[in-house]
């Protein structure tokens, strides 16, 4: 026996669909808003990536260091490092690594 459901009839109250409805606190609307502007961030840097054929000289050529990528793509060092430790990973695990060197001090 196969159950058919049948189309709702109820109607909301009177005047009930001119009220606004809260759905966050501040606290949460400003994290959702922080959130979005990361997004756009991350979208940028792809954008920009593929605009300079960083990401298809990393597809034709294979992995590479950031100055690897910049000598492969006439970059110059310091942009190409910047934009390389803007990648957004959190997008990509496992697929594009930035390796940070750390500065060893003589004790």
């Amino acid at each position: 026996m196969t159950a058919t459901a049948e189309p709702s009839t109820a109607q909301p109250a009177a005047g009930i669909e001119d009220q606004p409805t809260v759905l966050a606190s501040p606290e949460e609307f400003a994290g959702r808003l922080v959130e979005s502007a990361v997004g756009a961030f991350d979208m940028f840097s792809i954008y920009v990536g593929e605009q300079l054929g960083l990401y298809r000289c990393l597809h034709e050529q294979g992995p590479a260091t950031s100055i690897e990528l910049a000598a492969r793509t006439c970059m110059d060092d310091e942009p190409a490092t910047q934009l390389a430790n803007g990648i957004p990973q959190r997008l990509w695990p496992g697929v594009v690594i930035v390796r940070r060197r750390h500065a060893h001090r003589a004790g």
